[in-house]
């Protein structure tokens, strides 16, 4: 990454080419959308997802070629069978980056375009992010019990046609771990009789046991990923995580295996939230690594596909930018218009994206609405 001076310059380019990068990827969406859609269904998935993953290899390119952070992957799963398995994904929710790196993750595993979630209704309408994951057919939900079951149901309807593997990701606490929400989950688990965690908040259990219920009959695994520390997006951007290495720990659970009654999946995940998440991180954080002895480290080589489409649109956006600049010199009111415009479009963007991720979700709540 740019050092010194340079890094907010260098941000600034990325955003830039998200942005444009973004609108480019929107309109080939839309066009397969228009072309496709209604004419072959899966056909448009599997075209989008090639798409789609034009855009989002901008942001993957932050953590695994910019960033400089190390990633360790310990796994009990071969990579042949993840690349190839339909399985739920429940992480822990550490802080704004985490989602990336699990990005990082599924792009090595080259599942990064069939990669989905649960996200919040109004994130839809954001233009480059939001359609790009409305065309990607993300659920949205609107922290409406009734309404919002309704959608997951139909979700796991949608998701037996889908064409091959896809990753369906969950975070079971629903919400980032800090200080005072860790607090307020230990004190609820007190009053509860519930587990008491120090590494993690209590999940909630209703999202989670409606997910497993509604796509059971679509997805071969439960894979507990657990994320040992997650740098700033801030730091990331700038060429200098304030942590240096990422680490994984990933484990499978047949969904063959699952219990079928829904208080009995509720206890599963718990006991998987002490065994696989609280456990292994209150070692993480005493040692400084995850146990191989227990879960083995594997190597997952990173593609060089996100690297050479970074690469390759640079000379394109020094081009355009090149004649944009020339043009303003030269008076061009269009050109001029066109930069402010940008301009403030990002700042509309990143505004909305900021307030969206400041509030966001991302499972459902337990049968409460949002107030």
């Amino acid at each position: 990454m740019a050092p010194g001076v340079l890094a907010p310059l260098f941000a600034v380019y990325l955003v830039l080419l998200f942005v444009i990068n973004g609108v480019v990827t929107n309109i080939l969406q839309a066009t397969a959308f228009v072309l496709l859609r209604f004419v072959n269904r899966n056909l448009f998935r599997t075209v989008n997802a090639y798409i789609v993953e034009l855009n989002w290899s901008v942001l993957v390119w932050v953590v695994e070629w910019g960033s400089g952070t190390k990633v360790i992957i310990h796994s009990d799963t071969p990579v042949e069978q993840m690349q190839k398995e339909r399985c739920i994904m429940i992480p822990n929710h550490l802080g704004d980056t985490d989602w990336l790196y699990g990005w990082l993750l599924a792009d090595r595993l080259g599942v990064l375009g069939r990669t989905k979630c649960a996200m919040k209704d109004e994130l839809k309408y954001i233009p480059i992010f939001g359609w790009g994951i409305w065309f990607s057919e993300y659920l949205f939900l609107k922290r409406d019990a009734t309404v919002d079951l309704a959608r997951l149901q139909q979700f796991g309807r949608d998701l037996s046609s889908w064409p091959g593997n896809f990753w369906w990701v969950i975070f079971p606490e629903g919400t980032r771990k800090n200080a005072k929400k860790l607090a307020a989950s230990q004190e609820f688990a007190k009053k509860s009789g519930k587990p008491i965690f120090h590494q993690v908040l209590l999940p909630r259990t209703k999202g989670f046991v409606t997910t497993v219920q509604s796509l059971r009959a679509n997805v071969d695994a439960v894979y507990a990923m657990t994320h040992s520390t997650c740098p700033s997006m801030v730091s990331c951007i700038m060429g200098k995580p304030d942590h240096k290495e990422v680490h994984f720990r990933i484990k499978r659970f047949a969904v063959k295996d699952l219990p079928t009654e829904d208080a009995k999946i509720s206890q599963w995940l718990m006991d998987v939230f002490e065994s696989d998440f609280e456990k292994p991180l209150a070692a993480f954080e005493k040692d400084g690594k995850f146990d191989s002895k227990d879960i083995p480290i594997i190597e997952i080589e990173r593609p060089y596909k996100t690297l050479i489409l970074f690469i390759a649109q640079v000379p394109i956006m020094m081009y355009y930018g090149y004649q944009v600049m020339l043009s303003v010199i030269a008076g061009n009111v269009f050109a001029t218009r066109f930069l402010i415009g940008l301009a403030l479009f990002m700042l509309l963007v990143a505004g909305w994206g900021l307030k969206s991720t400041m509030t966001k979700y991302s499972t459902m709540n337990d049968g409460k609405k949002k107030k």
